[in-house]
């Protein structure tokens, strides 16, 4: 079990989200950067689209009621703490939290998201195949909102892998409240961009809708994310960018990381929440590997696109579930190796 104490700004629970429903209308959903919460699992023995917390800005300060592993990923958090430890909790670690710890996950202060893992993954009723919340429909999650104050967060009981590497980290030293695991994940893992700023993305289904100079200027302008951004969209202003038509298209398909143009000219990029139709013009997509990093561009951060090939983008992707695979693999191989 765990006890909010504090919800923090924004911490939901989120898995890999609900698929299979666009044509009701209902978005995927899910983790904004499930490759982070997907890494966060997998560090906890768990299997990789479990449902864990997904932290906006400010995180949650959570008591733990059992031993439980805890792993922290996704945005830089400026510290994670215990209270009554005075060691700072390492991220992209599996850690050993004994019964009745209090963790504060603080702020971050590098990106805006970031995400929580228990071992064994957080139960809560599936809807729709799912355990992510929907804000928007107040559906899944808990209760279809965000956490707050005295809710009680129940655990699924841990995996073999779990059970093996707590039992191991309680023998390290049973007296310490805090025990971290020996793995951690590289940093090549966690981000191969070469650019903080610079988004790829491919051709959208209506770049012939606009003119040349537009097009140009979609691709030398850089645009500053706008404090009207959500998990529905992200918000972009900069240069106003025309279409050649003046009228709406019939509404057709969506999928996360849609770059829509509406007659404002200031574009907008669909995120996990976004609806699964629209009608605007779409300039571009977003690859999936970048719509993962600009989960944690905050307002007032600011992006560039850079175009690629649809077949580099699917090279990309394919790589970074590849590693994801082996990853499992290898933390599953270090916990067995070491117990024997």
């Amino acid at each position: 079990m765990i006890n909010i104490i504090r919800p923090g700004m924004l911490t939901t629970i989120q898995d890999t989200g609900r698929w299979g429903y666009q044509k009701y209308g209902v978005p995927i959903g899910g983790a904004m950067d499930p490759f982070a919460l997907s890494i966060a699992n997998i560090l906890v023995g768990n299997e990789p689209n479990a449902a864990a917390l997904e932290v906006t800005v400010t995180g949650p300060v959570i008591e733990l009621t059992r031993d439980t592993l805890v792993a922290v990923t996704g945005s830089l958090f400026c510290s994670v703490t215990a209270a009554n430890s005075p060691n700072i909790i390492p991220q992209w670690k599996a850690v050993l939290v004994k019964k009745g710890t209090v963790l504060d996950i603080g702020k971050c202060c590098k990106g805006c998201r970031g995400y929580i893992a228990f071992s064994g993954g957080i139960h809560v009723p599936h809807v729709l195949n799912s355990s992510s919340t929907y804000l928007r429909a107040s559906f899944g999650g808990y209760e279809g909102r965000a956490l707050k104050t005295g809710d009680k967060i129940a655990l699924n009981e841990p995996s073999p892998f779990s059970k093996i590497l707590m039992d191991r980290l309680r023998r390290v030293d049973p007296n310490v409240t805090i025990i971290e695991s020996n793995f951690t994940v590289s940093c090549s893992i966690v981000d191969d961009s070469n650019s903080t700023d610079q988004l790829r993305v491919v051709p959208g289904n209506h770049e012939m809708m606009f003119h040349e100079d537009d097009l140009h200027l979609f691709y030398s302008s850089t645009f500053k994310v706008s404090p009207n951004s959500d998990r529905m969209g992200y918000r972009l202003d900069g240069p106003h960018l025309h279409w050649k038509a003046s009228e709406d298209i019939i509404s057709e398909p969506t999928i996360c990381g849609t770059i829509q143009i509406p007659q404002s000219g200031q574009p907008i990029v669909l995120m996990a929440d976004g609806q699964p139709t629209g009608g605007y013009p779409k300039i571009a997509n977003i690859i999936t590997r970048d719509i993962w990093r600009l989960a944690h561009f905050k307002p007032g951060d600011m992006v560039k696109f850079t175009p690629i090939l649809l077949e580099t983008a699917q090279s990309l992707y394919r790589y970074k579930i590849q590693e994801l695979n082996q990853l499992q693999i290898g933390v599953r191989s270090q916990i067995i190796r070491e117990e024997s």
